[in-house]
């Protein structure tokens, strides 16, 4: 079943194209021999299209085809890299520390003004 609330989110249009500039920047921190998921992404995002393009195996899902990142987890994947619904940050920092895996965001850097975000420092 998918989040009320996060399909709420989609509707309202609260879904950014990350440039690639942005996207070259993350990969030099993920190795070439590991399984990327890119939770927030279609299979023609920059973030897939450039790792699959350097040899990384590469896990998309987007809530658009009914995959919802606070339910959906795949089966097996090493890191998790993508540009996240802004007005959901929160509920995925939540969900990504939950995950327990390595994780890259592009998130607004006003958010470390957030005193919520801070208590993901503690």
């Amino acid at each position: 079943m998918v989040n009320s609330s996060f399909i709420h989110a989609y509707k309202k249009r609260d879904e950014y194209y990350t440039p690639k500039i942005l996207v070259d920047s993350i990969l030099p921190y993920i190795p070439f021999n590991k399984v990327v998921w890119c939770p927030f992404d279609t299979e023609n995002s920059e973030f897939v299209l450039a790792f699959k393009a350097r040899g990384n195996a590469v896990i998309h899902s987007h809530i658009r085809d009914g995959l919802d990142f606070f339910e959906y987890e795949p089966e097996h994947y090493d890191y998790i890299v993508s540009n996240p619904p802004f007005t959901r940050k929160l509920d995925v920092l939540k969900r990504l520390y939950a995950l327990t895996k390595p994780f890259a965001m592009l998130l607004p850097l006003p958010m470390l003004n957030y005193q919520e975000v801070g208590n993901f420092f503690c």
